[in-house]
């Protein structure tokens, strides 16, 4: 749920909007994208289901080709579904396979309807690939889209606040053009948006040393994906101006490690892997530049530590694990924020290198954590990411007793899956929608914990 943004500060206010509208908007295009590569999915599959016996005859014809031909290479269909389609359609067993006697090449003879069918379901098939291909496509110009809009508006927000910080010597307007303007307000508003446009015409290189020289901010986190990032608005720039093949201004543009193995005229269409691996790595990157900038114009605000667990809860829930992990290793080293904000990011860290295959590396750490002075809804996060069941346990009626964990929060928080798999859970279950609580849920920004 989003954060009510009339009840924090102006400052906060400025940077918590723009956050607010990217990972809203990359959501979107997640769902966006799922739902439509559904339907399109769906739509081939009818056609293939409808044409299933006479695609059944030429598959297990070409399964009898290959027994005669040494030369016919491995069916693209496994075993098991050819087994199938052999136990569905048993007139299909035996299909009109040809050996030429001069030529020894084999021949697969279908009735007429049957060639007419599959040339349907074919024809189908290929239509289905293209309106991936371009589901795809657009879904990469929609992602640098609200990646510019990111930087648009918080660019706009940091001038609003500090519109000192734009401030430049050059003599930019003629005597004519300041007649235009009623207030010298109203022509630096005016130059603030001329230089932001100009800005953003620029390259993510450009977009990226501004940010460092005007609002001095380090970005450090960027430095392994700044290449990666580029290769996106490169890709989408030859998507748009050359039909999606990789060319000449690709290749010079794009650092080496971020194309490895492209070459001109590669096909650049994005899959959906692509697609996931950048919505991921730039909602990740404006995140943090966004934070980083708020805690640089009001450090103390702990608005900024609750904002970061809300967005790393959902991603937690959404199991992308790298996304999570980032922004709430940036929540833990802010010292600014409260300590309780900063542990439940520390916990959210742990599960995420816990779940995506870093925890021997951690698990030192956490084993040697003293959590003996913390919560125990810290301490119960602890010994669930140490899988010590037995020891969970008996302190989980402790802590619901107490109140500083509620039935809900056992039931939904991430970190406390691998126990929701032991036995003893079921005498839990299902329990909080009988409670009636007589205070305001926690927030789920908790995270893990």
């Amino acid at each position: 749920m989003p954060l009510e943004s009339d009840s924090v500060a102006p400052r906060s206010r400025a940077i918590l909007r723009p956050l607010q509208e990217i990972t809203s908007s990359l959501e979107s295009l997640r769902d966006f994208v799922d739902v439509f590569e559904s339907h399109l999915k769906s739509e081939v599959r009818k056609h293939a289901e409808k044409g299933e016996p006479a695609l059944a005859a030429l598959l297990l014809g070409l399964e009898r080709a290959r027994e005669l031909d040494s030369e016919i290479g491995e069916s693209p269909v496994p075993n098991n579904e050819l087994a199938r389609l052999a136990s569905r359609y048993p007139e299909s067993k035996a299909p009109h396979v040809v050996v030429d006697s001069d030529t020894k090449k084999v021949s697969i003879k279908l009735g007429i309807r049957d060639a007419e069918t599959i040339g349907e379901v074919l024809k189908q098939i290929g239509k289905g690939r293209l309106r991936t291909r371009m589901l795809y496509s657009s879904a990469l110009l929609n992602l640098t889209s609200c990646v510019e809009l990111f930087f648009s508006q918080l660019l706009h927000a940091y001038f609003t606040l500090h519109p000192e910080a734009i401030g430049t010597k050059e003599k930019i307007f003629s005597f004519d053009d300041l007649s235009d303007f009623s207030s010298i307000e109203e022509a630096r508003a005016h130059y603030v948006l001329a230089r932001i446009e100009e800005l953003l015409r620029g390259s993510l290189a450009d977009w990226l040393a501004f940010a460092k020289n005007t609002l001095k901010i380090s970005m450090g986190y960027l430095e392994e994906d700044t290449a990666l990032l580029e290769e996106s608005f490169q890709r989408r720039n030859v998507i748009v101006h050359n039909g999606g093949l990789a060319n000449s201004i690709y290749i010079s543009k794009v650092r080496s490690r971020a194309r490895s193995g492209i070459s001109l005229n590669d096909d650049l269409t994005p899959d959906r892997h692509y697609l996931n691996h950048r919505i991921d790595l730039w909602e990740r990157a404006c995140i943090l530049i966004a934070s980083e900038l708020w805690k640089k114009l009001d450090a103390s605000d702990d608005q900024r530590g609750r904002s970061l667990l809300e967005i790393g809860y959902r991603h937690l829930t959404a199991k992308r694990w790298s996304v999570a992990e980032s922004l709430c290793t940036f929540l833990v080293g802010d010292k600014q924020q409260p300590e309780d904000a900063r542990l439940s990011a520390q916990v959210n860290v742990w599960l995420c290198k816990k779940e995506s295959g870093d925890w021997e590396c951690e698990r030192p750490a956490v084993s040697s954590s003293d959590f003996s002075a913390k919560g125990h809804r810290f301490q119960l996060a602890r010994l669930a990411l140490l899988d010590e069941t037995e020891k969970f346990y008996e302190l989980l009626p402790v802590a619901l007793a107490s109140d500083q964990l509620t039935r809900e929060e056992l039931s939904e928080f991430p970190v406390f899956a691998p126990m929701r798999a032991d036995a003893r859970y079921a005498e839990y279950a299902g329990k909080e929608k009988k409670e009636k609580r007589s205070r305001r849920r926690k927030t789920p920004t908790q995270g893990g914990a």
